[in-house]
């Protein structure tokens, strides 16, 4: 995962409730951006388009062409490919993201992109392979993030392939790291007079399954895998930002002014409305 914990939690807590029968609960939603002023292009979640119809386009604004700007918004926890259960938890889709930037790209009227992330991060499958289209769209069109809540892990990640990164006082942008959580509840299964026999053909199949105790080389092997998906992370962010220091990316995030002081964003803004203007 690289996902910021707090978010984490709350995506166990929402399972949790969705398991025992109650309701999952949203774990955020997005903005209405309600009627645009003309010059801008929002895409919208169709809970926030008329009649509950996607649309990909709701205010086109202007009648001149290539000067629009297109509002793309990615907000929840992000992974490759999301199940209705993923997206009632709050889950999004890189893949419904990366066709919502083409779609904006494409279109003539529009000369550049906000993309609007509002994200804890999430799966890391995807998320290196996006930052690298992104980087490669915003020579033809310039890609600028925004971030007014969370932006976070996987999500920064995605910023690295901006043009730019604007950030309101009070966002929260950073978390610049990778975990992976393994529970070894052999001892909890004995005591409870359980004893798991895995059969299994492979040496490394099934490693980490429940009631099987977690060797020291697998740990190993899952921290090689942790430390190698990090190299990529802070790689990617260095290649962006050069004076972004290691203290920087042990995984905290900054807030507002202090993202700016240390190279997480570009500039400070009010709102949207302050960065469009």
């Amino acid at each position: 995962w690289a996902i910021h914990e707090p978010a984490f939690e709350a995506i166990l807590r929402v399972l949790g409730s969705r398991l025992a029968g109650g309701p999952a609960g949203p774990l955020g939603s997005g903005p209405d951006y309600g009627e645009l002023p003309p010059g801008r292009i929002a895409y919208a979640p169709a809970a926030r388009l008329p009649g509950g119809k996607r649309a990909d386009v709701i205010s086109t604004g202007g009648s001149v062409t290539g000067t629009a700007t297109a509002v793309v918004p990615f907000h929840g926890i992000c992974a490759k490919r999301i199940s209705a259960m993923e997206a009632d938890c709050g889950g999004v889709s890189l893949e419904t993201l990366q066709r919502d930037l083409v779609t904006a790209l494409a279109n003539p009227r529009v000369a550049r992109v906000v993309l609007h992330l509002d994200s804890p991060g999430g799966m890391v499958t995807g998320i290196p392979e996006l930052a690298g289209r992104l980087r490669e769209w915003s020579q033809e069109k310039p890609i600028y993030a925004f971030a007014d809540n969370l932006c976070a892990s996987a999500a920064y990640w995605l910023s690295t392939g901006c043009s730019g990164f604007f950030a309101t006082p009070t966002a929260d942008v950073g978390s610049i790291g990778v975990y992976m959580l393994a529970v070894d509840d052999s001892e909890a299964w004995a005591k409870e007079g359980y004893k798991a026999h895995l059969i299994r053909a492979g040496s490394r199949k099934a490693e980490g399954c429940r009631g099987i105790p977690i060797a020291p080389e697998t740990l190993a092997l899952w921290q090689q895998e942790v430390d190698d998906l990090y190299a990529m992370f802070t790689g990617a962010v260095t290649a962006a930002r050069p004076a972004i220091t290691s203290e920087t990316m042990q995984g905290q995030c900054f807030m507002g002014e202090a993202a700016l002081r240390v190279g997480l964003v570009d500039d400070i803004v009010t709102d949207l409305d302050d960065l469009l203007e």
